[in-house]
């Protein structure tokens, strides 16, 4: 995503979720899955309309979740708050991941979702934060 003067942990996870979200466009006789989220607040800005930081990317879950359903007609996608995925099958190994992302140890530009080319829209967020730490 970029440097935290940039962008917000709230983004992060809503990355992550819409990343999740788009995967299952690939799978194939899936009737219900089940998705892990351990942030509260990303779990309640999917479920409104209402202009939220990130807002862009609740929009891109949305229409990664119509295309899913439309290839996809009566799979059930069901979110749910798993406090730090504790018990989670390959949990350990996606921190790994994620943290090898982090550091720019991550995929070509070219086999990345979409969502994930090029550079992402600065948070307002990151960028009061940052300004107020120059300041101090």
């Amino acid at each position: 995503m970029g440097s935290e003067d940039r962008h917000t942990i709230f983004e992060a996870e809503l990355l992550g979720l819409s990343l999740a979200v788009e995967m299952l466009k690939d799978k194939s006789q899936v009737q219900s899955i089940m998705i892990g989220v351990d942030s509260q607040a990303t779990l309640h800005a999917t479920g409104h309309g209402r202009a939220i930081p990130g807002q862009y990317q609740v929009e891109a879950i949305h229409e990664h979740v119509i295309a899913v359903w439309n290839k996809h007609p009566g799979i059930e996608i069901i979110l749910r708050w798993t406090p730090g995925h504790n018990g989670i099958a390959g949990n350990k190994w996606a921190d790994e991941e994620a943290k090898r992302a982090a550091k720019g140890m991550s995929s070509e530009q070219s086999r990345l979702p979409t969502v994930c080319r090029g550079e992402m829209p600065c948070s307002w967020s990151a960028a009061h934060q940052d300004h107020r730490k120059r300041i101090n």
